[in-house]
């Protein structure tokens, strides 16, 4: 090879060397992972492992959803009745259990963080629980539900024991909303009512103000009329 060139592929190749040299050598060393008491807590009582992933002592709820509905074209509104029957697959006794009612991100006073249209919401006409009409308002441990903004709490008759089921059923009806609008504008996107999540431990509470995540509980769709 001429000198010439051998001399410049030289001084490159110590070039190249030199700098992935000094990158490792710079190459940051994260800091240590402090793990959260929540976290501590879980892998104590076995619901998730330290890596985790779910601990042999993971448990998570289940609905079953059973839906009719009929829509009117004319005037946009959305007419349903609901069946959930929920299971208890947690080791503590509910008291309650947590409804996420996602069309009251249209209600006139609801908080959110984006511009909607006002279509009034969902209007909620009838709740039962296992066979009993419960009445709206009540407070305490009494039998009955009451709406704040899009979460609808349902005190239960009866506490539902570990392994047990519960059947709820609602009957609501909204006005749909205009097409591109969040919560199931006319471009068909959205959820109807729906239980809050309760896995691995105590039935979780979601923020009210809207855009923010919230969990659904797991389920299965049995019927969609």
């Amino acid at each position: 090879m001429p000198q010439r060139l051998a001399f410049p592929l030289l001084v490159f190749a110590l070039l190249s060397f030199s700098l992935e040299a000094s990158a490792q050598a710079r190459r940051p060393i994260p800091y240590p992972v402090m793990p959260t008491p929540q976290f501590e807590r879980a892998i104590e009582q076995g619901t998730r492992t330290t890596t985790g992933e779910p601990g042999p002592a993971y448990w998570t709820n289940r609905a079953d959803y059973t839906i009719e509905v009929s829509l009117s074209p004319e005037t946009k509104m959305l007419h349903g009745t609901e069946t959930i029957r929920y299971h208890n697959n947690s080791p503590d006794e509910l008291r309650f259990v947590l409804i996420h009612l996602r069309q009251n991100l249209h209600k006139e006073n609801a908080m959110r963080n984006r511009f909607v249209p006002i279509t009034g919401g969902m209007e909620i006409s009838e709740v039962k629980a296992n066979g009993q009409v419960l009445q709206e308002g009540s407070s305490g441990n009494t039998a009955g539900y009451r709406t704040r903004g899009t979460l609808m709490q349902v005190v239960l008759p009866e506490p539902l024991p570990t392994g047990g089921a519960a059947e709820l059923e609602i009957a609501w009806r909204f006005e749909v909303p205009e097409e591109g609008a969040p919560r199931m504008g006319q471009d068909g996107r959205g959820v109807l009512p729906r239980l809050l999540v309760s896995s691995g431990g105590r039935l979780r509470r979601c923020q009210r103000l809207e855009g923010r995540s919230v969990y659904g509980q797991r389920g299965v769709l049995h019927g969609l009329r």
